[in-house]
């Protein structure tokens, strides 16, 4: 008989949470259950939050798991790794879930090899580009306790701070003007 498993509890965070500051821990694959509930349960946050991406420590859950947009799907990503990445870097602007109304501009490699488990425990492996590859290593990065305010200067980061109050700001007006 097997026990359903309850991730309920798990709901997104906001910077700045303990959690998104500590390095996931690798997720063994001998409990295929406990894989399988925290795939659907991340891609229905991701997909309920409209990300391209979502990392388990976004949830308070401390595994090396992401899901992500690649090639136009959602896949589930256990225990990934980096083997590869391009000396050419491209900066974009970036957001995140966990950190809303913030928009930076980060450089990143605009290509890399990268491997994964899936919920079974195989491995699979991808050269990924372009924006593939920039969630890719976004939502590593938060399995890495990195988020992607730490990859830009002090200068960029206050002024990005700056606009995200205001933005904040004006939509709680928005929503207190909506209820008088």
């Amino acid at each position: 008989m097997s026990t359903e498993i309850d991730l309920s509890m798990h709901q997104l965070v906001y910077a700045p949470h303990p959690m998104l500051e500590t390095p996931a821990v690798s997720v063994e694959p001998d409990n295929p259950e406990y894989r399988q509930a925290v795939s659907a349960h991340l891609q229905k946050l991701c997909r309920d939050h409209k990300g391209l991406g979502l990392a388990a420590n976004q949830i308070n859950l401390d595994a090396a798991v992401f899901v992500a947009h690649v090639q136009g799907d959602m896949v589930t990503m256990f225990n990934p790794q980096v083997h590869e990445a391009s000396d050419d870097k491209v900066l974009m602007s970036e957001g995140c879930l966990s950190e809303p109304g913030m928009y930076l501009k980060v450089k990143r490699p605009d290509m890399i090899k990268a491997s994964w488990e899936d919920e079974t425990g195989k491995r699979s492996q991808a050269t990924l580009f372009g924006m593939d590859c920039r969630v890719f290593l976004h939502e590593f990065d938060h399995l890495q306790g990195v988020m992607f305010t730490d990859r830009v200067g002090n200068t960029k980061l206050k002024m990005a701070r700056k606009k995200q109050a205001g933005l904040l700001n004006r939509a709680a007006q928005r929503i207190m003007d909506s209820m008088s």
